[in-house]
């Protein structure tokens, strides 16, 4: 690997004169494949605005813009606003690159007294074998969000219709006294719950699998909070190639429809967040 030209011994002032706030906030890292000579500039599309442009490295770009050496800190719109913004660059180098790595929210480089373009070069000149290897595993990928809602008032009533147990305890509740129907109550109530577990278990199980065998690479996620009423069993992401994202919806599709009292939603598409790892 070829180091660069010593541009981090370059005066912090660099091209960019004397008001560089002296730090660069981190987008998202560009194969250039074949394009020779990409636009340097992505326009004012950036966190407040901000210009977004290209740090070249041999053939791989970092997208940044100027920024003071410290976090975006703000109250929950700003994050918010500032996150929409950052996502939104992303999507406008997938639009333009071949491949993209994207970076997490509120990256930023900064050396102190040393030019910031060049701080970011050294960088790309440091981790440039996993960004080659990454962007050769992310060519013509994108990430895809799988997530499996089980409604449990629905799948409550289909195990009561369909599981022997709980139709034998209900069966029992009938003619019994009161202190003797609160008892089996609560027995049927958790006897629900365990009914339950395993159809969410078992759902999990019919769902993975055919989804692994699409995908190039999942990874399950932590189940998020839902609405009341419902149960979130299946929280993935999916790297894909794009011409199998069809055949992934059409899977999806095909399960929820043969499993009573399930959600299916399908998201994106996104940058590989889920996929970059340590750089």
């Amino acid at each position: 690997m070829n180091e660069p030209n010593d541009v981090r011994k370059q005066e912090k002032t660099g091209e960019h004169g004397l008001n560089d706030p002296g730090a660069r906030y981190m987008y998202c890292i560009v194969d250039l494949g074949r394009d020779s000579d990409p636009g340097l500039v992505l326009g004012q599309i950036g966190l407040n605005n901000e210009t977004a442009y290209l740090i070249r490295y041999q053939d791989v770009c970092a997208v940044v813009h100027r920024c003071p050496p410290r976090p975006y800190t703000g109250d929950q719109e700003q994050v918010y606003a500032w996150v929409e913004a950052h996502q939104r660059v992303n999507n406008e180098a997938m639009k333009q690159f071949n491949v993209t790595i994207p970076m997490t929210f509120d990256t930023i480089l900064h050396e102190d007294e040393v030019d910031p373009d060049g701080v970011v070069v050294h960088w790309l000149a440091e981790v440039y074998p996993k960004l080659r290897e990454k962007l050769t595993r992310f060519e013509g990928c994108l990430e895809y969000g799988v997530e499996v809602l089980l409604r449990v008032d629905e799948v409550t009533q289909h195990r009561l219709r369909h599981s022997p147990e709980l139709a034998k305890i209900a069966a029992q509740l009938a003619g019994k006294p009161p202190a003797v129907a609160y008892l089996m109550k609560q027995k049927l109530q958790k006897a629900v719950a365990c009914e339950i577990d395993r159809y969410a278990e078992s759902t999990f199980k019919e769902f993975y699998s055919p989804i692994t065998a699409v995908a190039d690479d999942v990874k399950v996620e932590k189940p998020k909070q839902t609405a009341p009423g419902t149960r979130m069993i299946i929280n993935a992401s999916c790297l894909l190639l794009k011409k199998k994202q069809p055949r992934l919806r059409e899977l999806l599709d095909e399960l929820s429809s043969g499993t009573p009292g399930i959600e299916v939603r399908l998201t994106g598409p996104w940058p590989p967040y889920s996929f970059v790892g340590q750089l």
